[in-house]
């Protein structure tokens, strides 16, 4: 046996009035195997009684006294009312019209094509973004020779050069595992969203 219902929840479930489920209740044809006895009164097994209602009977005949509304009707238990269920399938269907107008009007990128340019772009901002720290040093190189150019230095003392040198060797590879951190971090990122999408 399944959830017992009220009248009332009955009504709202199958998107009718309480007095059309009261007609049918009082004939005692169409909801026969889904009537409980109960010490609060008659009940409805939910699952039982939706089947019987729709298999057994014409539900033009139903529609009497106040329909339920679409949208919004009270749930019992979990379980969506025909109202709520109609009103959601017609929202799907418009999206779905909508997704096929778009596909129709070019407006979508297929995901192979949105998975290949993301990579094509990945790749490329990953090789300039390890390249930063050869570009630092390169500049910072070009600078000390022009300072030591406006300063009136030919050339520089080799063991200055030496330690200039070591110290944007030390710089570079310091920037490299920085940025290279950075880049894992993203990709990291990255595939968590690839995960739960």
């Amino acid at each position: 046996m399944g959830k017992l219902v009220t009248q009332t929840e009955f009504a709202e479930l199958i998107g009718v009035s309480k007095q059309a489920v009261h007609k049918v209740l009082k004939r005692g044809d169409r909801l026969s195997k889904s009537v409980v006895k109960t010490a609060d009164g008659l009940r409805i097994d939910a699952s039982e009684g939706v089947l019987e209602w729709f298999l057994n009977g014409d539900s033009s005949h139903d529609r009497g006294g106040h329909m339920v509304t679409a949208v919004g009707t009270p749930r019992v238990d979990g379980i969506m009312a025909l109202s709520e269920s109609n009103a959601m399938r017609a929202h799907y269907a418009v999206l779905i019209k909508q997704l096929k107008f778009e596909q129709a009007a070019k407006r979508l990128m297929p995901a192979e094509k949105y998975q290949r340019e993301a990579a094509e772009i990945a790749r490329t901002t990953r090789d300039r973004m390890l390249n930063v720290p050869y570009d630092v040093i390169g500049f910072q190189t070009r600078a000390l020779k022009n300072m030591a150019k406006e300063m009136g230095i030919s050339e520089l003392d080799p063991k200055l050069e030496g330690a200039v040198n070591g110290c944007a060797d030390a710089i570079r590879r310091e920037l490299k595992v920085a940025i290279t951190k950075a880049l894992r971090d993203i990709a990291a990122w990255a595939s968590q969203g690839d995960a739960t999408a």
